[in-house]
């Protein structure tokens, strides 16, 4: 996957970043790319992003994208973490732990920030161990955690992992919770709307631009199906 959209070099651009030893520069690029291909459902990219970023991980220490890589990273975890070998699951735990012990140390001091990651961590790791009512509890105390805090894409996350949740939960319980897989998929992409148009309001101030919103479908109701 590729930050490019004709009028970014993004190879250039890095190799400019390392020949000038900008570690922090490094860093954020690599977790950018490890969000980028988290996001997409790309996990061992996601992972192998996360292994490039690691090294480098320092020279983010104590800013707000060095939380980000660990939840990122340890979510990527749990995605893959059903279809790893045995020895890869070990690791992943342990893992995992650590991952846990920063997250929990950081929402006892800052719950506004923090509790919101955590929650949805602890929720994937019950989905894996197959608590399924601990982890359907933890991830509507991440939505809620997240949209108390103004987290938009840290609630978007949520309600996509927990859509997924359902899915699977749904097949094996009871088909009332396939209206709960629906309703979540359906706030997950709104959600992702919103960010999306954030997104597009920044770059246009940045280039000092105007802001454009998409023309809306003039489809028929009857064609939406």
């Amino acid at each position: 996957m590729s930050f490019e959209d004709g009028m970014f070099d993004e190879e250039a651009c890095f190799a400019a970043i390392v020949k000038a030893t900008f570690g922090c520069g490094v860093v954020f690029y690599r977790i950018m790319q490890q969000i980028l291909a988290f996001v997409h459902g790309r996990y061992a990219e996601a992972l192998e992003a996360a292994a490039q970023a690691e090294p480098v991980l320092g020279a983010a220490m104590a800013m707000p994208i060095e939380a980000t890589y660990h939840f990122c990273h340890a979510l990527t975890l749990t995605a893959l973490y059903p279809a790893a070998s045995a020895s890869q699951q070990a690791e992943y735990c342990r893992i995992l732990q650590d991952k846990l012990k920063k997250l929990q140390l950081w929402a006892d001091n800052c719950p506004e920030n923090y509790r919101n990651r955590q929650a949805l961590l602890l929720a994937e790791v019950a989905r894996v161990e197959g608590r399924d009512l601990d982890a359907m509890h933890l991830y509507e105390e991440a939505i809620e955690s997240a949209r108390q805090n103004g987290f938009i894409q840290n609630e978007a996350i949520a309600y996509e992992v927990a859509g997924r949740f359902y899915a699977g939960a749904a097949s094996r319980q009871s088909p009332k919770l396939t209206l709960k897989t629906r309703a979540t998929a359906i706030f997950a992409g709104a959600l992702w709307a919103r960010c999306a148009r954030l997104i597009r309001i920044t770059h246009c101030r940045m280039r000092n631009e105007p802001f454009l919103p998409p023309v809306p479908s003039r489809r028929p109701l009857s064609s939406w199906t």
